[in-house]
């Protein structure tokens, strides 16, 4: 047993404090593995400072209204047919549902641009939903998705308005 002596604290408060530390820190853990989305290493156009942006009200104005340009919804592996972007820029939304509750899934999301160039991707290990802003276009793109225990997904691209 490791004993410390620190001047006017007991042995009883130093062990309060480490079990607390260690319960933080497992608390910490369990969050970052299933309420964090993890991502992959990032494409070549991303460390050019191309490629995709986390979605958010920060990168689009809040008077912008984004139009759907396609809708895929599957429940396996997909390679999904092309779809055209006319703007410089577009957005993919997914939404992921486990084939049980609480169950851990395999999803990953990967975007192409016509000449067969990855510009984008993201994986997921939990159900629920997310968003990529893409700064590549005009241009036709088309989608490769990989799941497991995943009972569905939908996905919807969006350009902005003209």
């Amino acid at each position: 047993m490791i004993r410390i002596k620190l001047k006017g604290i007991s042995s009883r408060k130093i062990a309060a404090i480490v079990a607390a530390a260690v319960v933080i820190i497992c608390i910490y853990g369990v969050y970052t593995l299933y309420y964090v989305p993890s991502a992959t290493q990032p494409t070549a156009n991303e460390k050019k400072g191309k490629g995709h942006k986390p979605a958010s009200p920060t990168n689009a104005t809040e008077e912008e209204v984004w139009i759907t340009v396609k809708n895929f919804t599957g429940t396996g592996d997909a390679k999904n047919e092309t779809f055209y972007i006319s703007r410089d820029k577009f957005k993919v939304k997914w939404r992921v549902q486990a084939e049980s509750n609480n169950e851990t899934v395999g999803f990953s999301l990967r975007v192409y641009n016509e000449s067969g160039a990855q510009v984008a991707s993201r994986s997921f290990s939990r159900s629920g939903s997310d968003a990529i802003q893409i700064y590549e276009g005009p241009g036709n793109f088309y989608l490769e998705i990989v799941t497991n225990n995943v009972k569905e997904w939908t996905i919807e691209i969006l350009e902005p308005p003209s």
